[in-house]
């Protein structure tokens, strides 16, 4: 199912027009590389320059070998953690500030190879950073390093291109070449187009927002979102044709819209730049109507759960039953008789809770069913 895109678009390339508020422009003396952001507190990451800090209330400030312990002056990727410890990638490995200093550590010493690629850093609670790389990922918890790979943990894939932490019950997601690999701290579960919603097995970004929906980023400047048991693609303007481009930056903010950007086609093209993705902007209205036009009984059930779709719609039904990992553990087209609820057996399923979608003319119900 596609969602139309509700979105602003900020190109890079501004042009000069009347307008309310105020633009900065910070010309930077190396090429930016990464960014981070945390309470007052921006950094920027620079190839040969350093840091560039931006605090909301003390202005900014220029962080370099020249003036710091800082341990080099390319700055590939950035992470802020709940301690508000400062983590950098560079060339020389990982380094970490704690307000006082620095403490470095080569790649080696993090359980990854050597030569691994670096692809993503992200936070979690108590200080913790956990590292996407081509050779698996490294976690850092409780003051030591440890390594998850195909080889001591069940890893689907060894390749990560980014990481997330699910807010609602703390499992690792991992954005992998064959889908989605999800972590619930004892073994790896894998979330593909073959057992899932999911679009696109080529996953490049994730993140979660503030309402337990999560965000999938692939490549063909195409995204989807998991969210009430279903998934949605949601296409950028100018999104469409393009098989080979992928989002970066995925943010969400305190308001819980989604951030990003595309770097397709030349500026002032209509394709490149920043955008904004608001989730609110669905009309509550229409969100509780589609529920009540969906009644789902027993629920909870230990057997079978009728299903009651009462709309103007007619056609065809297209069920399906998803875990809370996303997974498809039903699915089916059936008619829809005029009054007549719909007998889905889940007695053989495990007991747990799953999101039931139902499409029927386009149109999306969702319901939450607990199975006993």
């Amino acid at each position: 199912m596609r969602i139309p895109f509700a979105t602003l678009l900020l190109f890079l390339a501004l042009q000069p027009a009347a307008q309310e508020g105020a633009w900065d422009y910070f010309g930077p003396a190396a090429s930016l590389k990464s960014l981070a952001a945390r309470g007052n507190t921006i950094l920027v990451g620079t190839e040969g320059a350093g840091l560039v800090r931006f605090d909301t209330l003390a202005g900014r400030s220029f962080i370099s070998t020249g003036n710091s312990g800082i341990p080099s002056d390319t700055v590939l990727q950035l992470a802020i953690d709940t301690e508000e410890n400062w983590w950098i990638h560079h060339p020389g490995g990982i380094s970490r500030f704690d307000g006082a200093g620095w403490q470095s550590w080569r790649l080696a010493e993090t359980g990854l190879p050597a030569a691994a690629a670096i692809r993503a850093m992200k936070t979690a609670p108590g200080g913790s950073l956990y590292v996407a790389t081509d050779n698996g990922a490294a976690i850092f918890q409780d003051g030591a390093w440890s390594a998850l790979n195909m080889a001591n943990s069940g890893l689907p894939d060894n390749t990560i291109r980014d990481l997330a932490i699910s807010p609602e019950d703390g499992a690792l997601w991992a954005c992998t070449v064959g889908g989605l690999a999800r972590y619930d701290g004892q073994s790896w579960s894998r979330l593909t187009s073959g057992n899932s919603g999911l679009p696109s097995n080529d996953t490049w970004r994730i993140t979660f927002d503030h309402a337990g929906g999560m965000y999938v980023g692939y490549a063909g400047a195409t995204l989807a979102v998991f969210r009430d048991g279903a998934w949605a693609e949601l296409i950028p303007p100018a999104g469409e044709g393009f098989t080979n481009d992928i989002p970066w930056g995925f943010k969400v903010d305190s308001r819980n819209r989604l951030w990003f950007a595309f770097d397709i086609g030349a500026v002032g093209s209509g394709k490149f730049g920043v955008y904004r993705y608001d989730p609110m902007l669905v009309g509550a209205e229409e969100t509780a109507s589609a529920q009540a036009a969906l009644t789902v009984y027993p629920n909870p059930t230990a057997g079978t759960l009728a299903v009651q779709l009462e709309t103007a719609q007619s056609g065809n039904v297209q069920l399906r039953l998803c875990n809370m990992q996303g997974q498809t553990v039903y699915s089916s087209v059936v008619p829809q008789a005029d009054g007549q609820p719909i007998q889905v057996d889940l007695g053989r399923l495990p007991a747990c809770v799953y999101w039931l979608s139902a499409i029927q003319g386009g149109r999306l119900y969702t319901a939450r069913v607990l199975k006993l």
